[in-house]
């Protein structure tokens, strides 16, 4: 360990690659903190390799902070633009427009089951069906087929 406090640079590139490697894995890039410090880190551990710095760990430790600040400023404004970005438009599903034979009627009112692809499904309907009808799927929810006749 005291060799690693001695050579500075060494340890805080160190520090930035294992900061990114855990923002990485662990979170995803979703904690955009852990991602600056570590950039931080590693600008740092250049700055100091190259004599840009004066290789003391409270100097460091100051111009990582300062670093922090800087890319977490830079970076903040795009990604709440890209947070921002919500897609209110209703999932599509491969499952709309699959059509079968009803085993049973079905109400508006009643609660119906079909059995497609080992999943037990509940029927919507708006309008009362008589069995034997030929019905397409127009919607999916969680479970759910909302269903319309098919015009013959």
């Amino acid at each position: 360990m005291n060799v690693a406090m001695q050579d500075t640079a060494t340890m805080m590139i160190v520090v930035g690659v294992l900061l990114l490697l855990i923002e990485a894995t662990a979170f995803g890039f979703s904690l955009v903190i852990l991602a600056a410090v570590g950039l931080a880190s590693i600008g740092v551990g250049l700055m100091i390799k190259f004599e840009w710095l004066a290789d003391s760990l409270p100097v460091a430790l100051g111009v990582t902070s300062v670093l922090t600040a800087v890319i977490f400023a830079v970076v903040w404004r795009p990604l709440k633009k890209l947070g921002a970005a919500v897609d209110d438009s209703a999932p599509s599903s491969d499952l709309i427009g699959y059509t079968f034979q009803l085993d049973n009627p079905l109400t508006a009112d009643e609660a119906h089951i079909h059995r497609y692809s080992g999943i037990d499904w509940l029927l919507e309907c708006d309008e009362n069906l008589d069995a034997a009808t030929l019905v397409k799927v127009i919607e999916v929810d969680v479970g759910k087929f909302r269903v319309s006749p098919v015009a013959s």
